[in-house]
């Protein structure tokens, strides 16, 4: 029969505890936080309102700002100015166009030979009138 003396008891209560904040531990290192990175108007240059957000399949990201459209490809910003000189408020990425929205225009944005964007009206090829 096993005999617990009060030294062995508090050798294995020490040895558990150990055991739980081990255990502990190990859990809360795995929740790690997403790695955000702020940007600033200045460095993307354009408005500070930004509307939507949507991210392409080669992943590049389209932002609807204030300015016009905005595209990262991970290191570098470039802007799209909108044609009709109104804010863009929606864009969404499907396939290889980037659709937006504007006030009184709708479209899509498509890559010519160089790698630039162009815009095409929809709401204008529609005879859509407000």
């Amino acid at each position: 029969m096993l005999k617990l003396n009060c030294n062995n008891w508090y050798n294995f209560s020490k040895a558990l505890i150990l055991l739980c904040f081990f255990i502990v531990s190990t859990k809360s290192d795995a929740q790690d936080l997403p790695p955000i990175q702020y940007f600033s108007p200045k460095q993307y240059h354009a408005e500070n309102q930004n509307w939507e957000i949507t991210q392409s399949n080669n992943k590049h990201i389209y932002v609807a700002n204030s300015k016009g459209l905005l595209e990262f490809n991970g290191s570098e910003w470039s802007l799209y100015p909108s044609p009709n000189q109104t804010i863009i408020r929606s864009v969404n990425v499907v396939k290889d166009k980037v659709y937006t929205g504007s006030y009184m225009d709708f479209g899509y944005w498509s890559r010519t030979d160089v790698g630039d964007l162009k815009y095409t009206s929809l709401s204008k090829k529609s005879r859509v009138h407000y």
